[in-house]
């Protein structure tokens, strides 16, 4: 039977057109049945006891200077081999959580990006980065794993924690590029040296030799970086051509702390292709929030534009539109889809994942009073962004922002929810990771719960899919189980292996 907070999430639940009564069956017999919550694990049994290359050991501390689930969400097709459609997962817990790496001072905000999805006979290949608080600046480390047919059991650490992005005084936006390298989106401030100019930065990484190349500046003074999607880039007609990036930021200071969110289309080396082309704005540096995502057709922006004076409370809610490049520098932003906030809450920063033909969209709505409610919705959108039937809406007391995962498993919407905050912070159950699936097609499947101990701050959680095993690779950041001398903070993996929702 369902416990409270169970029937909680699915009474609020308000399914989209598509296989309603199929949904309906499913949310009530799985998603609000036996399978819903995760077994919880106690004790050290849970952590990894020490290998080469930082598995359960500390090679997240040395190296050079490294954030949800292969940010900018391009999920994997929906057809698997010569067409055949791949059904949607219904996740199930497949052994414990793995403790992958320690760290002596602080670490948050970890990102996912797979590298390879494995195949018979071929390990799935995932990079793992994490923004590293140490002494002298927040680095962006990064690292790669890979695991076999056995799951989190066969885990070996391939390649480890290596600098990527330097002085980032905020969370970055990690991928995988079309060739196998990754890049990233992120800030580089440094407050200690006035000669080193912050701003918005492009880097990428070459996993054959596992290390960086040089940043490339996307826009100097500016912020804060919002995401990045994998996509084409685009040729002096104005049609799609190419390797690009579609990419969102927070613009430098207009004026004291005016800002707006920009949003352009670089090339695979980072210049400049479209735009910048303003999203939302101008307005107050936190009222604003993006998300991007390519859909094999179209490249889509998401925002929460904010506008509000003293004399009129507004609650805003969140905008997605359709970037339109034009012929020589040419480009602007198409209709898409509006979604108004419930008048009493504020639409928080938007979390959008592209897969081919549409994208899911998935946002936090809350109150301006600390423990007022909550609300998250989730809405399946077409290529063009246009809403394809109502959103599902869950009630929540989330303690930190969602985020957002589709491929070809279906989408996965991840946020966390005080668990016994009473217990020990290195009990895992001290905090609870929320995972809310739909299928590809938009509909509810189910509702998990994943025991975790205390989370780091910031968004502590990331996910992405890989194909043998097949299933959903969960990173997050909080409390070590067992505490060895010095250790304050750790990286753990979980794995939910896939079940066919058909």
């Amino acid at each position: 039977m369902p416990n409270a907070a169970q029937r909680s999430h699915c009474a609020k639940s308000g399914l989209m057109r598509f296989g309603v009564r199929v949904a309906f069956v499913l949310l009530t017999l799985v998603g609000c049945g036996s399978k819903s919550g995760l077994s919880q694990l106690t004790g050290g049994a849970a952590a990894g006891t020490g290998a080469s290359g930082g598995l359960g050991g500390t090679s997240g501390i040395g190296g050079a200077s490294t954030g949800g689930a292969g940010s900018g969400g391009g999920g994997a097709g929906s057809g698997g081999s010569g067409g055949t459609p791949v059904p949607d997962c219904i996740y199930a817990e497949s052994g414990p959580p793995q403790l992958v790496f320690t760290w002596v001072d602080g670490v948050r905000s970890p990102l996912l990006a797979t590298l390879a999805k494995g195949s018979a006979g071929k390990r799935a290949e995932v990079a793992i980065a994490a923004t590293h608080e140490h002494f002298w600046h927040p680095d962006i480390r990064v690292a790669k794993v890979s695991m076999g047919a056995d799951g989190l059991a066969s885990l070996t650490t391939d390649q480890k924690m290596t600098g990527y992005g330097v002085d980032s005084h905020a969370t970055g936006h990690l991928v995988r590029a079309e060739n196998g390298a990754l890049d990233l989106l992120y800030y580089h401030g440094d407050e200690a040296n006035a000669s080193v100019v912050p701003g918005i930065k492009f880097r990428t990484f070459n996993t054959s030799t596992w290390t960086p190349l040089p940043e490339v500046t996307i826009e100097d003074k500016a912020g804060f970086a919002y995401d990045i999607a994998v996509g084409p880039s685009v040729g002096p007609s104005g049609s799609y051509t190419g390797a690009g990036r579609f990419i969102a930021w927070r613009s430098a200071p207009i004026a004291d702390s005016v800002v707006e969110t920009r949003v352009a289309v670089i090339d695979a080396s980072g210049k400049m292709i479209r735009g910048p082309v303003v999203a939302a704005g101008p307005g107050s540096s936190n009222q604003f929030g993006a998300a991007v995502a390519w859909t094999g057709t179209q490249y889509l922006v998401a925002t929460n534009e904010y506008l509000c004076t003293d004399e009129i409370l507004c609650s805003g809610g969140i905008t997605v539109s359709r970037f339109a490049p034009g012929a020589g520098s040419a480009a602007s932003l198409g209709q898409g889809s509006e979604f108004p906030a419930d008048p009493a809450l504020r639409a928080r920063t938007p979390q959008l994942s592209g897969l081919p033909g549409g994208a899911f969209v998935a946002w936090r709505e809350l109150g301006e009073e600390a423990g007022s409610p909550q609300t998250l919705r989730v809405a399946r959108l077409g290529k063009e962004g246009a809403a394809l039937g109502p959103d599902t809406t869950y009630s929540t007391q989330a303690t930190a922002g969602p985020i957002l995962h589709a491929s070809d498993q279906g989408a996965v919407v991840l946020y966390s929810e005080a668990g016994d905050s009473d217990g020990p912070e290195g009990a895992l159950g001290h905090t609870v990771l929320w995972l809310q699936q739909h299928g590809k097609e938009g509909h509810a499947l189910q509702s998990l719960q994943l025991p975790t101990t205390a989370l780091t701050f910031g968004t502590p959680y990331a996910a992405t899919a890989i194909d043998a095993p097949r299933g959903l690779l969960v990173a997050w950041t909080g409390q070590p189980v067992q505490s060895s001398a010095g250790t304050t903070s750790a990286l753990y993996l979980s794995f939910l292996r896939c079940q066919s929702a058909d």
